[in-house]
């Protein structure tokens, strides 16, 4: 179902990405998402680069995320 993918630019989405997908390369197009990335990542240790921190489970790991997403208001 999608059907636009905005990246950085990298030219192996090109190869990746199937040719019915428009492909835009905008830094304003990614940086919402990554400013969210960001934030679960500083929030969420098992989520964070570089660390010991992990999610002993996929369950944990969904309610650490419904609970950092109800936190700042982001779902209803």
């Amino acid at each position: 179902k999608i059907k636009i993918v905005a990246t950085d630019g990298n030219y192996a989405y090109d190869a990746v990405l199937p040719s019915k997908i428009k492909h835009i390369v905008s830094k304003s197009e990614t940086c919402l998402v990554e400013s969210f990335n960001s934030l679960l990542r500083h929030y969420i240790p098992c989520l964070a680069r570089k660390t010991k921190a992990y999610a002993k489970s996929k369950e944990g790991l969904n309610r650490a995320m419904k609970f950092f997403m109800f936190r700042n208001e982001i779902c209803g």
